[in-house]
């Protein structure tokens, strides 16, 4: 996928392979303004020198890939400022005290007041909200690992070894002496 226009100077990177730099960047968007507008490949290779159709159609892929991203990137923050507002108000929930409230009354805890005295009683703090909270905070940091790739697939070597009866012989007779040596160890140890 590399401008192979004759004469023209390409950048590399340290592997010496074509690397795309600001100004074929620069060239590909402008080859797919052009084929936006119409214009055919021939006429956009022969304006902006990329040699044949061919190089226009890869150029042209490369700029549709980057507007893909740049939206991408624009979702993404998006929606990490949203996560953020949400985060907030969530942890403001889980600061403050919710009493529980029954039948349009505060319910508190200990002895009734007798009458004519003021109720002095503690109110009964209901923990739903904040448990709501702290689930939905959850939420928020699962879905924003998400965003920023965190949670990325892990990559797992396993290696499988063939067991036969005898390996099997030999683990349980390293068992049983693990076990008789932990034992004479606690009698040693037990008795001086």
């Amino acid at each position: 996928m590399t401008d192979t226009t004759p004469g023209r100077e390409q950048a590399r990177d340290a592997q010496h392979r074509f690397t795309r730099t600001p100004e074929s960047i620069a060239r590909d968007a402008e080859a797919l303004r052009l084929r936006s507008r119409g214009q055919t490949l021939q006429a956009i290779s022969d304006l902006l020198q990329y040699g044949s159709a061919g190089n226009v159609s890869r150029a042209i892929k490369r700029a549709t890939q980057d507007v893909i991203a740049e939206d991408a990137d624009e979702y993404r923050r998006q929606q990490l400022l949203r996560i953020a507002m949400l985060r907030r108000e969530a942890i403001a929930v889980l600061e403050r005290d919710h009493v529980v409230v029954s039948h349009g009354r505060v319910i508190r805890v200990g002895p009734m007041p007798e009458e004519g005295q003021p109720d002095t009683r503690k109110p009964l703090l209901d923990d739903g909200p904040k448990l709501a909270a702290i689930a939905t905070l959850r939420q928020l940091d699962e879905r924003e690992a998400k965003l920023l790739g965190l949670d990325a697939a892990v990559k797992v070597d396993a290696t499988v070894h063939q067991v036969d009866p005898q390996d099997l012989e030999l683990m349980q007779l390293i068992s049983e002496q693990k076990a008789k040596n932990a034992a004479e160890r606690e009698q040693i140890e037990g008795g001086s």
